[in-house]
């Protein structure tokens, strides 16, 4: 007896704890680990087990790096339910130190990546079923109303008998339930249903359905609805102009009718007083986005137009979006003639005496700079673009004008070597004397590392070549936010 006690004792200790604690999946760094010396990155353990119903912790423990989570696969319509995870980690760019909890209710294999490192940082859950166990799967909640929802969902009792209900709540803590309802005792799937009443309009809310049994309790996925909202004004957003020629461009901007059936149109012009309008297009009356546009043709070559989307609905509510600006195209220079002509020739007799002819002047170009002081050009700038202006003189009027955004490479990808990258360009193959504005858009790679990183230190090179002299270029520190 006392042998068999001892050997109890010491394998006691080897059994898991899994049942009492959560299983923990952390992000984890290695520097210098990859072939040129990159860090790499990595799940640990990127593969873990746990009984249905049962929790996995995530977590990025690192308060410099961004990670994010992001499920792949798993059984169908059972998607595990997770709390505590910012919202940022479920995107591109991720979070930093973060950690949370995810619950898969429903057996079988789940794969999960990280959001910023996915062809790296891969892993799997496998969830085993306990024997008897019900089966819990939340679905879509229809229809919503101003005040009301109903929750639906299927049950499986697996051969016990078994209740359902479901939690609900403004937050993933729910904080509410529905009263029990019985699900049978059958081997099958069991449609099950609950309406809310009561609601606050324009209200997101959370549920999950929950089955229990004499085998345990099971989970099933949080899932979210928002209850309609109470007719109000319309809202316009007024977007950038594209497709811009020497004499059209493509307005742009969205709509949301809020409730009511809504039109809207462009107001334009050469200043911010506008004084023309494009057709009214409506837009229905329901509480989504809808993309606006139009198109003007017939404008000036080389010249700035404003512009500003408007909505208006049935109850003669009318709303303007901000103004924005854009600038057509300037028409190609003029082909330059020969400042000296040749000579014409004639053909003298011998009589006729032979006439003095004259040498034409040479034409001189115009002196002085080609540019009127330093560029406009503001040092810490918002969005994906960078906008600024230069003040052309006389001298400059049709000259080539180039405008290059770089970048260090550790602001993009660890695999470019140069200090610097160009991830924007600007060109302008003739320019007008007077104020000129630019905006120069990131390249794919730029937008990505501004998402990324939410700031970017940019060397803006500012390059005019005139018809005539030497070339002038300027250089600028421009800080890019997201």
């Amino acid at each position: 007896m006392v042998a068999l006690l001892g050997i109890a004792m010491m394998v006691l200790p080897a059994i898991p704890s899994s049942a009492t604690s959560p299983e923990t999946v952390e992000a984890e760094n290695k520097p210098g680990s990859g072939p040129y010396g990159e860090a790499t990155h990595a799940w640990h353990p990127s593969q873990v087990t746990v009984s249905s119903g049962g929790a996995v912790k995530f977590s990025n423990p690192y308060p410099t790096t961004y990670h994010g989570l992001k499920f792949t696969g798993g059984p169908a319509g059972a998607p595990p339910s997770c709390k505590g995870i910012p919202a940022a980690a479920s995107t591109e760019t991720g979070a930093f130190k973060w950690e949370g909890e995810c619950t898969c209710g429903k057996p079988g294999i789940y794969t999960f990546i990280c959001t910023v490192h996915p062809s790296e940082m891969k892993g799997t859950i496998t969830v085993n079923k306990n024997v008897g166990e019900p089966v819990a799967i939340t679905e879509e909640a229809i229809p919503v109303t101003e005040h009301e929802a109903t929750l639906k969902g299927t049950v499986n009792p697996e051969g016990n008998a078994t209740e359902y209900f479901f939690n609900w709540g403004t937050t993933e803590s729910y904080g509410n339930k529905t009263s029990p309802q019985p699900a049978g005792a059958g081997t099958t799937d069991v449609p099950v249903s609950a309406m809310l009443p009561g609601l606050a309009p324009g209200t997101t809310y959370h549920f999950q359905l929950v089955a229990k049994n004499s085998s345990g309790v099971v989970p099933g996925a949080d899932q979210t609805f928002t209850t309609l909202s109470p007719p109000g004004p319309p809202t316009a957003t007024t977007g950038a102009a594209t497709s811009v020629t020497e004499t059209g461009a493509t307005l742009k901007g969205t709509v949301n009718p809020d409730g009511r059936p809504t039109k809207y149109f462009f107001e334009w012009g050469a200043s911010n007083t506008y004084g023309q309008m494009t057709a009214e297009v409506p837009v229905g009356e329901d509480h989504t986005g809808h993309v606006a546009s139009a198109i003007l043709m017939a404008l000036s070559p080389g010249t700035v137009y404003h512009f500003r989307l408007v909505a208006k609905n049935t109850s003669s509510e009318v709303v303007p979006g901000a103004d924005q600006m854009f600038m057509t195209a300037s028409p190609p220079p003029p082909l330059s003639t020969p400042a000296n002509p040749p000579a014409p020739t004639a053909t003298l007799s011998s009589t006729t005496p032979a006439p003095t002819i004259a040498p034409m002047a040479p034409i001189e170009p115009l002196s002085g700079s080609p540019l009127l002081g330093g560029p406009s050009l503001g040092s810490s700038q918002h969005g994906a673009s960078l906008h600024g202006s230069l003040d052309i003189s006389r001298s400059g009027a049709g000259g080539r004008l180039e405008v290059d955004l770089f970048a260090t490479g550790a602001s993009l990808a660890k695999a470019h070597r140069p200090p610097k990258i160009r991830i924007g360009h600007f060109l302008r193959s003739s320019v007008r004397a007077g104020v000129v504005p630019f905006a120069v858009p990131l390249t794919a790679p730029g937008k990505t590392a501004l998402r990324r990183h939410k700031r970017l230190a940019l060397t803006v090179r500012i390059v005019l070549t005139p018809l005539s002299g030497a070339a002038v270029t300027v250089t600028r520190s421009v800080v890019l936010h997201a």
